[in-house]
């Protein structure tokens, strides 16, 4: 730019400081369309309005600026120097305008997006990204935004604004709160292999007397559970370690640390491999009720709609959750698509 050029942008931008509180976004509009066109009656008819009106809005739009937008030559029409450079910052404003209102049509057709996503951290571990990926065959502009809590407190993220749709263990009810069955899992008791208990094919709580317990933290479903079941069973929990983090309680199984309540989907691959060894509770069977929960009277953002409608595709209304294990070996089943392929 020229040194004409900036001190005549440097003059405008003090105009403008001055009188933008006066500026007419109307007459913006109108001199854009004019300074388009170069054509008083062209800009006439693309604004729908007549001749005469857009003569008079450009009359009293450099009247507001006290500035001199256009030359009139016989037979067409010129920006003054400052009309063109005002013409510039126009463009780059309608630009935006037409970008925003792009951005504001995919929001409305869900096309692009944000989902926030609260879940516990064991299925996060396990089948959320098989979920994620499903999610994205159909709506791959949509960011997926995970927080990661005991199931407890994600149903408290629900009511405290923070997340827009949860995947978490179903405890106890909410009235606030709507829960749709999504699959079911159950806590077995996670074993060194070679302990003692191993030798049993079923255990009672009573067995689990005086074991050093490795358990998740206060938040969780499996917290929740197993402390109201020793309780229940007046028996006291031996807690020696608290931790949230499932790779970590596993490993320390593993060296014989002590036991553990983990969900058998989360421990699959170790039992496959020989490393940890899994038992039922023979007369006391934990269920995992796991559900997608969201608040009943927020509404939910056009992102949040749509990857709530996919995750109710995968469980039928008419039909009961069925097992985690068999969600996992659905979603493994379904054929990947190609990058940049979607289906409509």
């Amino acid at each position: 730019m020229h040194y004409y050029e900036i001190t005549h942008s440097k003059m405008l931008c003090s105009g403008y400081r001055t009188a933008r509180k006066m500026l007419n976004l109307h007459h913006l509009r109108i001199f854009y369309t004019v300074a388009k066109r170069l054509s008083f009656t062209r800009a006439a008819k693309d604004l729908s309005i007549t001749q005469p009106a857009v003569t008079n809005q450009i009359r009293a739009f450099e009247e507001q600026l006290h500035l001199k937008l256009f030359e009139a030559k016989p037979g067409k029409v010129l920006l003054t120097e400052e009309g063109r450079i005002l013409h510039q910052y126009a463009q780059r404003l309608f630009d935006l305008e037409g970008e925003i209102e792009g951005v504001v049509n995919d929001l409305k057709g869900s096309r692009v997006g944000v989902v926030s996503l609260g879940t516990s951290r064991t299925y996060s571990h396990t089948f959320l990204h098989l979920l994620i990926s499903h999610f994205h065959r159909f709506y791959p502009n949509i960011v997926v935004k995970i927080d990661e809590a005991g199931s407890l407190d994600i149903i408290q993220s629900l009511l405290d604004f923070q997340n827009e749709v949860a995947l978490c263990v179903k405890i106890v009810d909410n009235p606030d709160v709507c829960f749709i069955p999504f699959c079911t899992e159950h806590l077995v008791v996670v074993l060194p292999v070679g302990h003692r208990l191993t030798r049993q094919e079923h255990l009672s709580v009573e067995d689990l007397a005086g074991e050093k317990i490795i358990l998740r933290g206060k938040g969780s479903a499996s917290r929740y559970l197993v402390s109201r079941l020793f309780e229940k069973s007046g028996i006291a929990l031996n807690i020696l370690t608290e931790a949230s983090n499932t790779e970590l309680i596993k490993n320390m199984v593993q060296r014989e640390e002590g036991i553990s309540f983990l969900s058998r989907v989360a421990v699959t691959k170790e039992v496959e491999e020989g490393k940890l060894c899994v038992r039922s509770l023979e007369d006391n069977e934990i269920p995992l009720h796991i559900s997608i929960a969201y608040l009943k009277n927020r509404v939910l953002s056009p992102s949040a709609t749509v990857f709530l409608n996919v995750l109710q595709e995968l469980v039928p209304p008419d039909k009961p959750a069925g097992s985690a294990t068999a969600l996992i070996a659905k979603l493994t089943a379904m054929p990947r698509m190609s990058h940049g392929d979607t289906e409509v």
